[in-house]
C-alpha cells in the first residue's frame, strides 16, 4: 500500500476515531472533541447564556463546556496578551524613571 492510499484510507475514518481526535488537537498537544461534542457543548452554552438573566450572584460557569483545543488557544492568547501588557508596563515605568 502506498502512502497516498494509506492517507486516503485514514481520511475516511469516522470523526470520533482516536486518530482524528489527536490530529485535530496535535498543534496544541491535546486530544480534541468530535464535531458532535462541539455541537452539544455549543447548545449547552447557548442555553446557559439564555437562562442567565443577570439576577444571580454571578455568571454561569461554562468552563467544562470548552474543548481542550479551545482552552489551549485561549491560554495561548492570554499569555500573548499578558506578555504585551507587561512589556508596555515595563516601558512605561522605565520612561518615568528616566524622566521622559
Amino acid at each position: 500500500m502506498s502512502s497516498r492510499e494509506f492517507l486516503v484510507l485514514v481520511d475516511k475514518l469516522p470523526d470520533d476515531s482516536e486518530y482524528k481526535r489527536h490530529r485535530a488537537g496535535y498543534s496544541q498537544g491535546v486530544r480534541d472533541w468530535t464535531p458532535e461534542e462541539y455541537r452539544m457543548a455549543r447548545l449547552v452554552r447557548e442555553i446557559a447564556a439564555a437562562r442567565y438573566d443577570g439576577r444571580d450572584a454571578g455568571e454561569p460557569d461554562l468552563t467544562g463546556l470548552y474543548s481542550p483545543l479551545d482552552l489551549a488557544y485561549m491560554a495561548a492568547e492570554q499569555e500573548t496578551y499578558d506578555a504585551a501588557y507587561n512589556r508596555n508596563e515595563d516601558e512605561l515605568y522605565r520612561g518615568q524613571e528616566r524622566g521622559d
